[in-house]
């Protein structure tokens, strides 16, 4: 609790939060598709995560309304959504990265790491074997063990 103990603390949150966002948007109409992938990019932390992930999450989505065919948007969209377990919103992003570069392996893999997060054991295996299929021989070392 906040505030003498009469406010939850996850709702202060998320007034700040929205707050943000707003100012976010007032500050940057003309921003472009790059400027919010780099100001989503700069929240990525050194262990692949994004902190906020909400923000960052808000910043990829401007970028992808900016830029709708910016398939490294799509699935930087997409591996934020993971993190933050919005396993439906996720897949619905790395499926548009997929079909704008369907040769591309890393797609497969987060894809794949979205099935997993969702059960879907079959699906991921499917996807990972795709990525091997396509070259990438992290995906083959990642067969045997997660197949």
């Amino acid at each position: 609790m906040v505030g003498g103990g009469s406010i939850p603390r996850w709702i202060w949150q998320t007034a700040i939060l929205a707050a943000v966002l707003c100012a976010a948007s007032a500050a940057y109409p003309q921003a472009s598709a790059q400027d919010w992938l780099d100001k989503g990019n700069a929240l990525r932390q050194s262990n692949g995560e994004y902190q906020p992930p909400d923000l960052a999450a808000y910043y990829f989505s401007k970028a992808v309304e900016k830029s709708p065919n910016d398939a490294n948007a799509l699935a930087t969209l997409g591996q934020v959504y993971l993190q933050l377990q919005q396993y439906a919103d996720a897949l619905k992003a790395v499926e548009r990265a997929i079909r704008l570069e369907p040769r591309r392996s890393s797609h497969y893999l987060l894809r794949a790491d979205i099935y997993r997060g969702m059960n879907q054991r079959k699906d991921e295996c499917t996807d990972v074997r795709k990525a091997c299929e396509l070259g990438d021989q992290n995906a083959c070392g990642q067969v045997k063990a997660r197949c």
